[in-house]
């Protein structure tokens, strides 16, 4: 007897809620009823990240929401979702899971495509790079790659690369980038936004209806500064700098929140999560940081406000947790704060040289905390009470998020070049594969490594 068949369909339906991921799968392949009930959206939900669940819902019809693969072989990348017969309407969320599932056994296994674009296909003298911001590395938040194209005649602009399986040009973002300091000019890119500052004023492309409908928007002006840092969520465009800093709506170009600081008073670090943001100041004549965490998601509200004893390195977020961490006096301290109510849950101090460490957050409330002192550290803010877990120190650089068992560690050499990069399995402890490569800048999100190579050629190296 088919009890799929025989029960109510929302009985079947709480049976199959309580199982994990991997059974979930092994049901959908039972029989063709049991396949109908399993792809209930409502079961594949759970295991989706918060921030894809808000865009599979809001996007699913768009251009950018589309699965978009690089590689040729259709057995291999993403075009083995693309391609798949189903016995139902599209399951997005079940499409995302099965997405990042084939990213990550290829990131692991070194498969993947390279693709190039050379600056004279595009009828340019050659490329030069620019500061990029991905505040979000899932593959459909990072289809586009902003770049600065010269001339024959020597004329720079700045030009908006898409990364299908042939990389192309397909819009020209500022005529004129003569006299601009490449090295201080910074652009943010979250799926179908593009956002730049010019001088003074904050420009966007915002491509919700395709390119041939969409056209460069001025989002409003910020204070003169020598360096601007850009920076978005799902609803806000957020600038600012060690001076101000400024929210905009995404939508209607809104000016949310300005705040502007006296002369003894700098920001060390905005961090957004959620529909917060979390601003780090540091006074100078005390030697403190003071941090506010906003409510930016209906009306402007402080939702709480506390002092750190000294200079804050970086804060992340995880879902009910803010980590800070800071330097003071000869010590590398850690605190994990209640996201809303600020209150203090974790607290670790390592010690350490002035700023000679970092901390990569490797999912949720997990971190890993890297120092010459202590090597490599693994810690769960969410759970005070477990002790941290020492490894060895690590043969490479620096280490880049990729999954939440993957990271990428780099390798660089003096002149700044990198040389090669290890897929590192993090929770077992073991390098999966490792690349070389000689690029002269590059960026990473889940299924594509973006890089501007010795010769001033642009390579998609693509996992997807």
């Amino acid at each position: 007897m088919d009890l799929a068949v025989v029960l109510p369909p929302e009985i079947v339906e709480k049976i199959f809620s309580h199982l994990q991921l991997r059974d979930l799968l092994a049901c959908s392949e039972v029989s063709v009823s049991w396949y109908k009930h399993v792809s209930n959206v409502r079961l594949w939900r759970p295991f989706v990240r918060g921030d894809e669940k808000y865009w599979l819902q809001k996007y699913q019809s768009k251009e950018c929401n589309n699965i978009t693969s690089n590689f040729d072989d259709e057995s291999r990348g993403l075009n083995a979702i693309i391609t798949a017969d189903t016995l139902l309407p599209v399951n997005r969320y079940k499409n995302a899971i099965r997405q990042r599932n084939i990213i990550k056994h290829n990131w692991s296994h070194g498969i993947f495509e390279s693709r190039t674009l050379m600056p004279q296909s595009c009828g340019l003298k050659a490329f030069s790079r620019i500061e990029v911001e991905y505040p979000s590395l899932a593959p459909q938040d990072c289809l586009y790659h902003p770049i600065l194209g010269t001339s024959e005649n020597g004329e720079e602009g700045l030009y908006l690369i898409r990364l299908d399986a042939e990389p192309r040009i397909v819009y020209k973002l500022v005529e004129n980038m003569n006299g601009v300091d490449a090295e201080e000019f910074v652009v943010c890119v979250m799926r179908d936004y593009v956002v730049w500052v010019l001088g003074v004023t904050v420009q966007c492309l915002a491509l919700q209806n395709g390119l041939e409908n969409s056209k460069v928007q001025t989002v409003g002006t910020v204070c003169d500064n020598e360096y601007i840092f850009l920076t978005m969520d799902i609803d806000n465009i957020i600038a600012w700098s060690h001076e101000w800093v400024y929210v905009w709506d995404k939508e209607t170009f809104e000016l949310r929140l300005h705040r502007d600081l006296s002369p003894e008073t700098t920001i060390r670090n905005v961090c957004k999560s959620d529909g917060i943001i979390i601003i780090s100041l540091f006074q100078y004549n005390k030697q403190v940081s003071t941090v506010e965490v906003t409510n930016i998601s209906s009306n402007i509200e402080i939702l709480h406000e506390f002092e750190l004893d000294g200079r804050i390195i970086d804060v992340m977020c995880s879902k009910d947790f803010i980590l800070f961490h800071f330097y003071s006096n000869g010590v590398d301290r850690l605190e994990g704060r209640n996201k809303i109510t600020g209150e203090l849950h974790f607290l670790r101090t390592f010690p350490s040289g002035v700023f000679d460490s970092n901390v990569t957050q490797v999912f949720d409330s997990l971190f890993i905390y890297r120092s010459k002192f202590v090597g490599s550290v693994e810690f769960d803010i969410a759970r005070p009470e477990a002790d941290v877990e020492f490894r060895l120190p690590l043969p490479f650089n620096s280490i880049k998020y990729l999954f939440e068992n993957m990271l990428l560690g780099i390798n660089w050499l003096m002149e700044g070049r990198c040389v090669e990069f290890f897929v590192w399995d993090w929770v077992k402890n073991i390098k999966l594969n490792m690349q070389s490569f000689s690029f002269t800048m590059f960026n990473i999100n889940e299924s594509r490594l973006i890089a501007l190579d010795e010769e001033g050629v642009l390579r998609v190296i693509a996992y997807g």
